[in-house]
């Protein structure tokens, strides 16, 4: 298949990268006492992983919503992924900005991918649903709006 110039929602560039990261990680942390052996492999894959999800967004592949609800689909599948891991992961995109760009758009971007994924994981736990059930929801709370 070959990517098209729009996008999709929710990013499965940012599911499949993070699911790899993340289960690497929890490989890496099972290991026990050779846990710190494994912390520069561990920082490679992370900012690796970071790189994809600034690229997609550099790129206009994707848009921030579709990084959000990316990792909301991660999350609602993979116990490993926790809020907490993910919002550490958000923090870190752009966090060695070399693209110019400003630090309120990059702070107005890390911001609106927390609301969003705080905000459909809440909407999974109150209703004891799926992510996927979840993001389809709000994908069409916004029809008319996008």
């Amino acid at each position: 298949m070959i990517d098209t110039e729009k996008n999709a929602s929710p990013s499965l560039h940012v599911v499949v990268a993070a699911y790899i990261y993340f289960g690497l990680e929890k490989i890496f942390d099972d290991r026990g006492g050779f846990q710190k052996s494994y912390e520069p492999l561990k920082k490679v894959y992370f900012d690796k992983t970071v790189k994809i999800v600034e690229s997609v967004l550099l790129v206009k592949q994707h848009v921030v919503l579709d990084v959000a609800l990316g990792l909301v689909l991660l999350s609602g599948g993979n116990f490993t992924a926790t809020s907490v891991k993910i919002h550490e992961f958000v923090e870190a995109i752009f966090n060695n900005n070399h693209y110019g760009m400003s630090q309120e758009v990059i702070f107005a971007a890390r911001r609106e991918i927390i609301f969003i994924y705080d905000k459909v994981m809440a909407d999974v736990v109150r209703n004891h649903s799926s992510a996927a059930s979840e993001i389809i929801k709000y994908l069409r709370s916004l029809e008319g709006n996008l």
